[in-house]
């Protein structure tokens, strides 16, 4: 019977062009803050009533990954993503007093969001898709540069400056009845020509009437769904035969209703539903591609609402006779994950388990939250993006990444990047970073460096080739990316005052890639190795380093040469950079330099 009904929920979705965004880390319940914790139990009751009364098959729900900064910095301001990702962002600037760990769950969470609205827009705009349905989504407070009502990032219009990157020139139409203004899409949508916006609202803080392409209606509180539903018909359809859209997009929020905590309209459930019905009627009869994602509704009926109209698109001859309770919720959506996600399947299959067993993601609270006390994951990820590093990486195949930090003894922190892929999950980037305090010869002064103790960097779904062999020590190829994860380094230096970056290099290839940019403290040993360079430069790297390796080079007392156990240092400050560069430094290089070049030779061994 779970068979029939997989394979006909497929076939429905199909015929319709109907697609359905969700992922249960839109909003894990972890929160303290009841109705942002009210929104996530929503969200999950939702997807409960929806499988258990057979309308969506779990393998059908599309779950978006995390939209990336590029994507976000096409309708935000980089200084602001930069400050959202901070550990001092201030979360009360959207109505909300969240701990650390809280507030990097929400961000995470609200990006995943946004990238259900992208994804969605995208394929109605490109993909001949009729309906993109994301439970979630609404997110219309955020501005380019503020945040504000909940809402960190803004997912429609993000959308909608992607489909524009993406030269879509079509008209787009956002109908947004949810009870508060959209401030965000206001503000930030402002300048576009094609862009117009519909809305019934009970509270603004901006005035409409500045912006191009908005028909703004304001209602007084206590308004019924008489009222509501005349000044609806009186207005929209007339607007939409204005604008002419190609896509709607419609925030459908329940805060509308009555006894909404954050609300003073008196609508019904049937007038709620009613008005759902305007909107997806006028939409189908017109042919126009309706995107749909949910807005606020924080009252204990908000749920039934969107059921109410979810059940309308999907399959409306269900509507008769079905039975709106909560009481079997967690016991579906564990159903649900576990058919979403079957690899997770337990062994006993009556166990309850939920989203946190299932994506490692989600246990990352348990991890320490700051690097140095001062960068969170966000912000690493960031930098990184900032950098390129993300780009290069999904064009390897890595698309699906997230970042973990751990505390080691002494003052060490580790930082892990990792992806999975298909169902698989590999460590793409390890590294243990410290702060210490060195000495320099001449003159003699204490430096404070970034000691990186560890650093790995590798791709496991790249094999080896002629062209990029095995080196020692290596499992898998590089990931060629050593100047950005440098430029990192050189980041949290600026950041806390230190003088640079030191580094033991594990082999001799290693080291050789290192002296484009370090030098060793000591000027002897920065000419040992030039020497070695110069000898073995007409070796291939694979050879070079096996020779190192293996013990094979050896100078005119036949005493191997090893570079073993000595540290490297990256000049940041002014006085590191002066120290490699004065005469006492200069002149014990040249000096070493000239006493020994030539004077090493290999040992005339098969090199392994």
């Amino acid at each position: 019977m779970n068979k029939i009904f997989d394979q006909l929920g497929k076939i429905f979705l199909k015929n319709q062009k109907i697609k359905i965004w969700y992922h249960p880390l839109y909003l894990p319940e972890l929160y303290s803050h009841s109705e942002i914790r009210n929104v996530s139990i929503k969200y999950k009751t939702i997807i409960s009533f929806l499988f258990k009364n057979k309308m969506i098959n779990p393998a059908n729900i599309i779950g978006p990954r995390r939209v990336s900064f590029d994507k976000l910095g096409l309708f935000h301001t980089q200084s602001y993503l930069e400050s959202t990702t901070q550990s001092d962002f201030d979360f009360c600037s959207l109505g909300l007093d969240l701990t650390l760990g809280e507030g990097e769950s929400l961000r995470e969470a609200q990006r995943r969001v946004v990238s259900g609205t992208v994804e969605g827009l995208y394929e109605l705009a490109f993909k001949n898709l009729n309906i993109a349905i994301n439970i979630s989504g609404g997110l219309h407070h955020a501005e380019p540069a503020k945040a504000s009502g909940f809402c960190l990032y803004n997912d429609v219009g993000v959308a909608i400056k992607y489909l524009q990157k993406k030269k879509y020139l079509g008209k787009i139409l956002i109908i947004d009845l949810d009870f508060h203004q959209g401030n965000g899409n206001l503000e930030g949508l402002k300048d576009e020509n094609n862009i117009f916006q519909f809305s019934l609202t009970g509270i603004t803080w901006r005035n409409s009437f500045l912006y191009p392409n908005v028909k703004e209606i304001v209602l007084p509180e206590g308004v019924t769904d008489k009222v509501y539903l005349e000044t609806l018909r009186g207005h929209l359809f007339q607007y939409v035969a204005h604008v002419k859209p190609d896509l709607i997009c419609y925030i459908c929020g329940n805060d509308v209703l009555q006894n909404d905590p954050y609300g003073t309209f008196n609508l019904t459930l049937d007038g709620l539903f009613e008005r759902d019905k305007i909107v997806f009627d006028l939409a189908q009869n017109n042919h126009i591609p309706l995107q749909i994602v949910l807005g606020g509704g924080y009252s204990p009926n908000a749920w039934i609402g969107n059921c109410q109209f979810l059940t309308y698109i999907l399959n409306p001859k269900k509507l008769t006779h079905l039975n709106y309770s909560t009481e079997d919720v967690d016991q579906y959506y564990t159903h649900y994950l576990k058919k979403w996600r079957p690899e997770y399947h337990l062994a006993r299959p009556d166990l309850m388990f939920d989203q946190h067993d299932i994506f490692p993601e989600i246990n990352l609270s348990q991890h320490v939250q700051k690097l140095f006390n001062y960068y969170t994951r966000g912000h690493i990820e960031f930098q990184m993006n900032k950098l390129g590093i993300y780009h290069k990486l999904r064009q390897k195949g890595h698309h699906d990444l997230w970042i973990e930090l751990f505390d080691r003894p002494g003052n060490q922190n580790m930082i892990r990047l990792k992806s999975q892929v298909n169902k698989k999950i590999y460590t793409l980037i390890e590294s243990v970073v410290e702060i210490i305090n060195y000495k320099i010869p001449k003159p003699d002064e204490k430096l404070r460096l970034l000691n990186v103790e560890w650093l790995l960097a590798q791709n496991p779904l790249e094999p080896f080739t002629p062209q990029r062999p095995q080196l020692p020590g290596q499992d898998h190829p590089g990931l060629g990316i050593a100047d950005e994860i440098l430029s990192i380094f050189i980041e949290a230096c600026n950041r806390f005052k230190l003088d640079g970056v030191i580094h033991c290099p594990s082999h001799y290839h290693v080291a050789v890639k290192a002296m484009k940019h370090f030098h060793y403290p000591d000027p002897q040993d920065d000419a040992i190795f030039a020497a070695i360079k110069s000898t073995l430069d007409k070796y291939s790297l694979k050879d070079a380093s096996l020779i190192m390796a293996n013990g094979l080079l050896i100078d005119t007392n036949q005493q191997v040469i090893s570079i073993n156990h000595k540290k490297l240092i990256y000049p940041v400050s002014k006085k590191l950079e002066e120290y490699f560069n004065n005469d006492y430094y200069q002149n014990a290089f040249k000096n070493k330099f000239a006493e020994i070049n030539n004077s090493f030779s290999v040992v005339k061994e098969t090199i392994r």
